[in-house]
């Protein structure tokens, strides 16, 4: 099993870390390692191939009061 690091888990996402992070519950594939987690690449792979995950809403900017 190839374990990748969270940084390489975002950039095979195509995201920013802190954008990974709104997701980082979602991530399918954590495993322990010592003190750090890092990530089944398998399971990374199977995960962008299924869709990745979903939109983060944010509020609107154009809200009216």
């Amino acid at each position: 099993m190839n374990l990748i690091t969270f940084a390489q888990y975002a950039r095979r996402l195509g995201v920013s870390e802190q954008t990974a992070r709104k997701f980082k519950a979602e991530l399918p594939g954590a495993v322990r390692v010592g003190r750090r987690i890092k990530y089944a690449e398998d399971a990374v792979t199977e995960f962008i191939r299924r869709g990745g995950c979903r939109p983060v809403e944010s509020p609107s900017t154009n809200a009216v009061a």
